[in-house]
């Protein structure tokens, strides 16, 4: 359920950012209120409810077809993409160093 919250609120945002632009996650707030079902279908549905500066909050919920699986907040900080990706690729350096 977090990494579709994360998934679907990143996705949505997105679409509004301009190219290179992306966002990740900085914190994520959730309940999971009942059970679903293997196979069944759960839907995502994402509010975007406040922008402040770079950070964006966002109210999630995900359903079955009969009841409400779990609902929360998510805030995602908007960022550079290739800022981001050059950060990445140099801690995997790190790490690989580390463990050869």
């Amino acid at each position: 359920m977090v990494w579709d919250f994360e998934f679907a609120c990143r996705t949505l945002i997105l679409e509004h950012l301009p190219e290179g632009a992306d966002s990740v996650g900085t914190a994520l707030t959730f309940a999971h209120v009942a059970a679903g079902l293997m196979g069944t279908k759960a839907t995502v549905g994402v509010e975007i409810v406040d922008i402040s500066g770079r950070e964006v909050t966002c109210l999630v919920t995900v359903s079955d077809e009969l009841e409400m699986l779990g609902h929360g907040t998510h805030t995602r900080a908007i960022v550079d993409g290739a800022r981001t990706q050059e950060r990445l690729l140099a801690k995997q350096a790190k790490l690989d160093a580390l463990v050869n």
